[in-house]
């Protein structure tokens, strides 16, 4: 596999194809994830630090670091 769109149709089909059932999934697993909104905070906070230093985005590196601002409300 090589990019997810153009190998789609490889994927198996969700035994339940449903947004609550694959956070379920996820949060069984023990995986951290962000959501739409969260990765719109990441977005925010990487465009303020960019903008400090005259720059268009100043990227968060750590995983850590964007999770925390991800999950910020």
């Amino acid at each position: 596999m090589t990019n997810l769109v153009a190998d789609r149709e490889a994927f198996t089909p969700a035994a339940e194809p449903d947004p609550a059932a694959f956070r379920s999934l996820l949060a069984e697993r023990g995986v951290e994830y962000t959501t739409w909104e969260g990765w719109k905070r990441i977005e925010a906070r990487e465009e303020e630090l960019g903008a400090e230093r005259g720059r268009k985005r100043l990227k968060l590196l750590s995983r850590e670091e964007q999770t925390s601002v991800a999950r910020q409300a």
